[in-house]
């Protein structure tokens, strides 16, 4: 595993990143968050609710990325820079941008590289 500087955890039951995960500077992985029911309750002193997180071996995580509770990636995929990661499961080998968060393509895959030999 390969952590870039400023990289925040907050695990408050998991956070998984299995073999030669590499996260970029200021990525953010959170297990969970507050809620807030609106009433007068401070929300740091309502529930929280978690879920965990886990990151499929040799995923790359981009600088400024959010991985918020509930998240699962596959494999071998990558999450772009600055991209907001929302609860669901990704599979592997793709590469995922934006927010909300894409499928941009399978990695593996140079856009229009088709009629030539080239490996991504």
């Amino acid at each position: 595993v390969e952590i870039g500087q400023q990289v925040a955890f907050h695990a408050v039951e998991l956070v998984r990143l299995e073999d030669k995960v590499a996260a970029g500077e200021r990525v953010s992985i959170f297990d969970s968050d507050h809620r807030h029911d609106g009433s007068d309750v401070k929300a740091p002193d309502q529930a929280i609710a978690v879920t965990p997180v886990v990151i499929g071996a040799n995923t790359f995580l981009g600088a400024n990325a959010l991985v918020l509770r509930g998240v699962t990636i596959g494999p071998n995929a990558m999450v772009a820079a600055g991209s907001l990661v929302r609860a669901g499961e990704y599979s592997g080998g793709f590469l995922y941008a934006g927010s909300p968060l894409r499928t941009v393509r399978p990695l593996g895959q140079v856009p229009g590289a088709a009629d030539r030999d080239v490996v991504a």
